[in-house]
């Protein structure tokens, strides 16, 4: 098995979304996970993708990326003896999570395509199964190697059980340590999708005011932001500048900002500061419903 033989990508995936308000799981998460079949779950760690290759008769396992560039390569003589493998996993090196965590230089091992024969047609169950023997083959032998399998979640998590929603939310809602959660079907064979779940905070803010658009294309057309508050301390105060509103929206603000300014809105992102700013926001709606008095934040919340 060789480099050029051997550049797998990883299986495609399937997005769904742990909507929060301030903490709380949104009815729309449940729903999206009624989809699936076999909920298997396995947080997804803030590394590389990767796969490891081993040839038989070599002393040598080579990390390779998804763009089959080599991150590092692990040595041991008795390697000499194994059969040809492949094994997946996450990297974790050079993140803000892997400098302050121990899994620094670690591989996060979730699955594994060949092993003396090709393994992909093999349900998850099996190759997860074949995967484990091969690490505890490693503590045998006595080779020591920075691979880690990944510890599952849930196995046929319960959907409508409060607990099991719960157990997701801890990896999804902590951007620090987990990029999310993957789930996979037990019975799968190699290449099936999988579905990821990432977190996507909502808040809504008061409009204070509009940055304009400095693109020859937009400029003295359309703003290019909204100027997001919140009530802190008594006194709204600018928290964060909100993009991602669609052309028609951005021309009506720029021409009529007086039927904006003061109004609420609901804003979407990846994750939620002390300071109550979202991380990468985007304009998802007006909230015509809620009064500005009613944006209000605390930082100790």
């Amino acid at each position: 098995m060789t480099k050029g033989i051997s550049p797998f990508s990883r299986p495609k995936f399937k997005d769904l979304t742990l909507s929060y308000n301030k903490g709380e799981p949104t009815s729309s998460f449940i729903l999206d996970l009624s989809r699936l079949k076999t909920l298997h779950a396995e947080p997804k760690y803030d590394g590389r993708w990767g796969i490891l290759i081993h040839e038989e008769g070599s002393p040598v396992i080579t990390l390779y990326s998804r763009r089959d560039q080599v991150q590092t390569s692990y040595v041991h003589p008795t390697l000499k003896s194994y059969p040809t493998f492949e094994l997946h996993g996450e990297y974790i090196f050079g993140t803000n999570f892997a400098k302050s965590s121990d899994h620094e230089g670690k591989v996060i091992l979730f699955d594994m395509t060949y092993c003396g024969e090709c393994l992909k047609s093999l349900s998850l169950t099996r190759r997860r199964a074949t995967m484990l023997t091969m690490l505890d083959r490693f503590k045998v032998d006595g080779i020591e190697l920075p691979f880690v399998a990944v510890q599952p979640i849930a196995d046929f998590i319960e959907i409508f059980d409060k607990e099991s929603i719960e157990s997701l939310a801890h990896y999804v809602s902590n951007p620090d340590l987990y990029e999310g959660v993957v789930i996979k079907d037990l019975s799968d064979p190699w290449g099936q999708p999988w579905y990821r779940i990432k977190p996507i905070f909502e808040m809504d803010y008061i409009i204070m005011g509009f940055n304009q658009s400095e693109a020859p294309k937009y400029k003295g057309r359309m703003i290019s932001s909204i100027q997001a508050g919140l009530y802190i301390g008594g006194k709204i105060e600018h928290v964060c500048n909100v993009s991602g509103l669609n052309e028609a929206e951005r021309t009506a603000m720029f021409q009529r900002p007086e039927d904006f300014v003061g109004s609420v809105f609901t804003a979407s992102g990846k994750s939620l500061f002390k300071g109550g700013a979202l991380r990468h926001p985007n304009f998802v709606r007006l909230h015509p419903m809620k009064q500005s008095n009613e944006c209000r934040w605390s930082n100790n919340v």
